[in-house]
């Protein structure tokens, strides 16, 4: 005779039970078998793309000769700056009129656009685990499948470890 029978016949009260967090079920007296449990692991996350949006500058200090030409001097390159890059400028010329070498100078700013974009993939959730089963979670942010075992044998006394991550759970039923 089955145990869905078995209940029918009201010999026994149909048990329900459900666990959504981790903990230890003690396996009550005369309980040999769970009819069943079903359940689910955590929900999993999407793959996504994430854009960081920077610049670098790069300064140069430009030095106009009185005999003609320039002499330049690279004055250093800033990296990881925040925002969307700027276009290239230009300080105003500063005149030197005491300098002997140079009638004026000029500081000019460079920039390179060094932006990135940064992938992750797909995740499944972690799974659920009692009574020597598996409960996977989803793969992808979408509503986890669950997954049902049947007859699954246990001693009664006996302690039994549930794992049930976050999001997940399983329901265990058994006649009492």
């Amino acid at each position: 005779m089955s145990l869905m029978m078995l209940a029918a016949l009201g010999s026994r009260k149909l048990v329900t039970e459900t666990f959504t967090a981790n903990t230890t079920w003690p396996a009550p007296a005369a309980v040999y078998v769970l009819a069943t449990a079903s359940g689910y692991g955590a929900r999993g996350t999407n793959a996504s793309s994430t854009t960081v949006t920077q610049y670098s500058r790069t300064t140069t200090l430009y030095k106009h000769k009185r005999a003609g030409g320039f002499d330049t001097e690279s004055l250093g390159t800033s990296t990881g700056l925040p925002g969307a890059k700027p276009a290239d400028y230009c300080d105003a010329q500063q005149s030197t009129p005491n300098d002997p070498t140079y009638d004026y100078f000029q500081q000019c700013y460079a920039f390179t656009d060094t932006s990135y974009t940064t992938n992750t993939p797909i995740k499944t959730g972690a799974s659920a685990t009692g009574f020597g089963k598996t409960f996977p979670g989803s793969t992808g942010n979408v509503a986890q499948t669950p997954v049902s075992f049947s007859d699954i044998p246990v001693t009664p006394g006996s302690s039994y470890s549930i794992v049930v991550p976050s999001g997940g759970s399983i329901t265990i039923t058994y006649l009492k």
